[in-house]
């Protein structure tokens, strides 16, 4: 049952996940697939070690079918709705 706290995933234009050591492969794996089968059209994926950021679009009952992967520190694009280019240098702060 739905309580009034719950997200719908049709609510959602994108999902940020936190790489943690212990869920790293839940984290790069399992959650992407549910969101994009959920279809979640943005999902950020940011592993602080392995120092990168991914953004995962295009979902699909197969899972994203596109990912842009940049260093983290290095500037992302994220495309519409938000139109803008995040900092990922911003996250090291």
């Amino acid at each position: 049952m739905w309580s009034d706290d719950h997200v719908h995933a049709d609510q959602v234009l994108l999902a940020v996940e936190v790489v943690s050591p212990s869920s790293a492969r839940d984290d790069h794996e399992y959650k992407p697939r549910q969101c994009a089968v959920g279809d979640v059209p943005l999902y950020l994926v940011i592993d602080p070690d392995q120092e990168v950021v991914r953004l995962l679009s295009q979902p699909s009952e197969d899972g994203y079918g596109d990912e842009v992967k940049v260093p983290l520190g290095e500037k992302l694009p994220l495309p519409a709705p938000f139109d803008l280019v995040l900092d990922t240098a911003q996250l090291l702060a």
